[in-house]
């Protein structure tokens, strides 16, 4: 049963609006008035009922955002390996790549939960000022 508490509302109000990927001490910061052993409770039951998706960064730490899983009409998922962050691709040629690896590879890759790792923009223009 999901209880519509008020630590639940939290959590998931900090994802309203967009494209959100934070830490788990990100979370922490926001919600300073959520006891961590209830944070984390809280962020396992959203990421089990669906709402939340966890990925693991290179760093080891967790990073959270919303599942949209309605939303979601994409085929890949780019997965920064320094920050973290997961963004959407949607991109017509990612169903030619399917098409392809089916066809000539004989593979079935599950649709929209392909992740891609790589470097996003933000951190590749870090590590050239660098």
């Amino acid at each position: 049963m999901n209880y519509n508490t008020k630590s639940r509302r939290e959590v998931l109000a900090l994802f309203e609006g967009g494209n959100i990927t934070l830490t788990t001490e990100e979370i922490t910061e926001k919600l300073k008035g959520v006891p961590p052993s209830t944070l984390y409770r809280r962020l396992a039951a959203l990421c089990k009922e669906g709402l939340l998706l966890r990925y693991r960064a290179d760093d080891g730490s967790y990073v959270y955002r919303a599942a949209d899983v309605e939303k979601c009409t994409c085929t890949f998922h780019l997965k920064c390996r320094v920050c973290g962050c997961v963004e959407h691709l949607n991109c017509p040629q990612g169903a030619e790549l399917l098409a392809h690896i089916g066809e000539h590879h004989g593979f079935t890759p599950d649709k929209g939960k392909t992740v891609l790792l790589g470097r996003c923009v933000s951190c590749a223009r870090k590590e050239a000022k660098a």
